[in-house]
């Protein structure tokens, strides 16, 4: 598989995958010391969350570019459920640390995990513009 054939959306999750990946193998060395595993499972939550609300920002695109006039009323459930999503997250994370101080889920690290699939995505938009605004012309010297 090339990553030309990829779509901008499929691309965005790869590198979101890798980073995800990547922030899971680094909390996982901290499973070494005593609280360690909150600090995994905190940062799987806000993937999770964030992967969740990357399908409702596609399927609200999808709604948008899509001919079906009774599609709009949707977008505004799909962009309320994305932040009820987030807010959900941080709030299981912090009720149970610090209400019911049961350390399952490290809030910062859930919040840290929402992160990747945005920048993903500023990254994509970034060289998309790029690749896309013309070179500037170089004048010879005469």
């Amino acid at each position: 598989m090339r990553l030309k054939n990829l779509s901008t959306n499929q691309k965005i999750v790869l590198l979101a995958l890798v980073i995800y990946i990547l922030g899971a193998l680094v909390f996982g060395l901290l499973l070494l010391i005593p609280t360690g595993s909150d600090l995994l499972l905190g940062w799987l939550l806000g993937a999770a969350i964030s992967f969740a609300c990357f399908g409702l920002l596609v399927l609200q695109a999808y709604v948008l570019t899509s001919e079906n006039a009774k599609g709009a009323g949707f977008v505004m459930l799909f962009f309320a459920g994305r932040f009820i999503l987030y807010g959900a997250g941080l709030f299981v994370a912090a009720f149970l640390t610090y209400k019911l101080e049961i350390h399952i889920f490290n809030l910062f690290t859930v919040f840290g995990g929402y992160f990747p699939i945005r920048l993903a995505i500023y990254l994509f938009g970034f060289l998309d513009k790029r690749k896309q605004s013309p070179t500037p012309q170089t004048k010879e010297l005469k």
